[in-house]
């Protein structure tokens, strides 16, 4: 039978493990196997008791919190801990090998974890290694080391324009258009505005044209290509009639081909007013208004298919969330691959804030891999950090264009110069060329797009 709180003889005063499990079972056979390797515990079966013991036991050294619990969250026990004793080290104990769940945990504070059925060599060798160091802690700290982000909002104006947007598009039914380089994410995008919505228990399909041959892309939509008859075996799935309740999302768009822009555009006129017709969710990674004037894409496709739309930034447009960005990635990281996690200095991070990242996400969580796997003293200093270079290997350059004679040049070939002359100034950085110029970074992205400084 499971005490309402602690025995008063089980609060030792030496320095003890404080173990949160709800199974009685468990929670002795932990406490079992502490005991043998000389480690004093206190057991708890809810997070009101381990709430008391925190606040009341001084001789508390470390802390097991299984997340599950009849009166709450393990991940809020954690929270509490953090605010009471910063320096008190927490581990985890799960039912399964849920990354999500683990990351979550240790965003607030936990050190380490450990799936059910747990190692009992690993829990009791790290255990008595954090008591060891929680024993012998001081009270000063290494400033160069980086401060945990626990706010769960993007501190970017542009990304937190991104999310409202998708916020807003969820709320209907409507098509939506989402636009963005290479590798921003773009399908978590779809995800969200799918999930927001009331089609949320319903499928999310992707068709990626990039993937597929024109007609294979025709017959997933439509059920057939155009160079098909109907005598002719080999229909497609046509998921626009059979998955009527469900969302489509079609990434690069822009490859769709002619025939099937036009039969996509019939469609939606034919069932614009149809509430119950199967919802679309568009990503394009080139800009459509040239794509249009180029005669790739179908203007009035266009139209359509963005009644609304999201615009996700480039990653190097929003430099101030790549604090947050590194936290959430260095945990997955350290997670999957069953390692320590290593601290941030502050110098690798202004490197990762000032760095221009033209592979946006895909870029960003490749060198951070790499930076987690080679660093030797749980520190992430410079030196782990790959070369940040283009993918030619070359170092940026910019000098696409001579100096231009004053009255001769139109003030498209002006602009242009600045920017270059900028961004050779600041050695590639876009961000601190945007100072320079005194625009917006976002402005300077544009210009590089419309100026087609394709180096860059």
């Amino acid at each position: 039978m499971k005490n309402a709180m602690p025995q008063k003889s089980s609060t030792p005063q030496h320095p003890s493990v404080l173990v949160l499990e709800d199974d009685q079972t468990t929670s002795d056979l932990i406490c079992v196997v502490l005991k043998k390797h000389g480690i004093q515990t206190v057991p708890c079966f809810s997070a009101k008791d381990a709430d008391s013991v925190l606040r009341k036991n001084e001789h508390i050294s470390a802390m097991l919190v299984d997340l599950s619990l009849p009166d709450g969250d393990g991940i809020d026990v954690l929270r509490t801990s953090g605010q009471l004793n910063p320096e008190l080290p927490c581990f985890v104990l799960t039912a399964k090998n849920s990354v999500d769940s683990a990351v979550l945990a240790m965003k607030a504070g936990a050190q380490d974890y450990f799936t059910k059925p747990f190692e009992t060599e690993k829990m009791v060798t790290s255990l008595q290694t954090a008591m060891a160091v929680f024993a012998n802690r001081t009270i000063t700290r290494n400033h160069d080391h980086l401060p945990l982000q626990g706010s769960h909002h993007w501190k970017s104006r542009i990304m937190r324009q991104a999310l409202e947007s998708a916020k807003q598009a969820a709320k209907t039914q409507s098509p939506v258009l989402i636009s963005g380089g290479q590798y921003t994410s773009k399908k978590a995008f779809a995800q969200l505005i799918h999930k927001g919505g009331k089609r949320k228990n319903k499928p999310l399909l992707t068709i990626n044209p990039a993937v597929m041959p024109a007609a294979q892309v025709e017959m997933e939509l439509f059920g057939m290509a155009l160079s098909q008859t109907p005598s002719k075996p080999g229909y497609g799935i046509a998921k626009l009639e059979k998955f009527r309740d469900a969302t489509i999302y079609i990434e690069n768009i822009e490859l769709l081909s002619p025939q099937a822009q036009a039969r996509l555009h019939e469609w939606l006129m034919a069932n614009e007013d149809d509430v119950a017709a199967c919802r679309l969710i568009t990503a394009s990674t080139l800009e459509l208004s040239k794509t249009i004037k180029e005669g790739r894409f179908r203007r009035d496709l266009w139209y359509a298919l963005s009644v609304y739309r999201v615009e996700v930034p480039l990653l190097a447009e929003r430099p101030e969330d790549i604090p947050q960005l590194c936290e959430d990635a260095i945990t997955r990281i350290c997670i999957s691959k069953k390692l320590r996690r290593p601290t941030l200095t502050r110098k690798t991070l202004e490197t990762l804030m000032d760095y221009s990242w033209p592979g946006n996400l895909s870029e960003f969580y490749s060198v951070l891999e790499h930076a987690v796997t080679h660093t030797t003293d749980r520190l992430i200093c410079p030196a782990d950090l790959p070369p940040l270079r283009s993918p030619s290997g070359q170092l940026h350059s910019y000098r696409s264009i001579e100096g231009i004679p004053l009255g001769t040049a139109s003030i498209d070939d002006i602009t242009k110069l600045s920017l270059v002359s900028a961004l050779e100034a600041c050695g590639g950085n876009r961000r601190r060329a945007a100072e320079r110029l005194n625009v917006s970074l976002r402005t300077v992205y544009n210009m590089i797009r419309r100026y087609e400084l394709t180096d860059v």
